[in-house]
């Protein structure tokens, strides 16, 4: 092969592999942070979490969940583009953990449905008509959804999703993301550890906790709305 030819053949594939998507269905947790930072478009945040520094990306090849796009804008008026967030282990270079923001309403629901088709019916949800939380599991990675019925940006309504993939191995992950609308889901997995039961589940763990917290396990289950 003639030099010239050669190095056009590089230059082809440097530009190949520099537009290639990761999509973030298929990612293992903890992540090469080099794979991301070196490769995409990403900024480093001033904020941090415990030993972990903070980076967002707007890059559409990292929206990108289940072969669904999910890069999207409401208004450039007002700060609405979907993005990504992951945190950063500086020492070792690696991310044990991904934020999805999704703004867009069209998108918000996509990421929704492919959630569900994907991996199926959640450990643990609740949903009414303002808002869904699930949770699902596989192997070392938790997916937590965040679904907002009554979102609106500048006026106008859209629904938002924030979908969160994290390492479940990382205790102060857990303990910090397992809170809030999915302090249920925190308490099942804490009594699934006590049990040392891989196999138990959420309704279970709803009927051993009706004595003690009033059915309040029960009566959020029985009262959710379907899928």
């Amino acid at each position: 092969m003639k030099k010239s030819h050669f190095i056009v053949f590089l230059l082809i594939m440097m530009a190949s592999c520099s537009s290639q998507e990761i999509d973030l269905a298929e990612i293992n947790l903890p992540y090469s942070g080099n794979d991301l930072i070196n490769k995409y478009q990403t900024e480093k945040q001033s904020a941090t979490f415990e030993n972990l520094s903070l980076y967002i990306s707007m890059d559409p090849r990292l929206l990108v969940f289940n072969d669904i796009d999910l890069n999207g804008q409401v208004s450039e008026k007002h700060e609405s583009q979907n993005r990504l967030e992951f945190y950063v282990e500086e020492n070792e270079v690696v991310i044990p953990f991904f934020r999805v923001n999704v703004f867009t309403s069209q998108e918000s629901e996509k990421l929704y449905r492919t959630l569900l088709a994907r991996l199926g019916d959640p450990v643990f949800y609740s949903k009414n008509n303002d808002f869904f939380y699930g949770a699902w599991e596989k192997n070392n990675i938790t997916y937590l959804y965040e679904y907002n019925f009554t979102g609106s940006i500048g006026g106008v309504k859209s629904d938002t999703g924030s979908l969160y993939i994290l390492d479940n191995t990382n205790a102060k992950l857990t303990e910090y993301y397992y809170s809030s609308g999915f302090q249920y889901f925190g308490d099942f997995v804490e009594m699934r550890e006590k049990k040392n039961n891989p196999d138990y589940t959420y309704e279970e763990f709803a009927e051993d906790e009706a004595d003690d917290w009033n059915e309040v396990y029960l009566k959020k289950l029985k009262t959710n709305l379907p899928l």
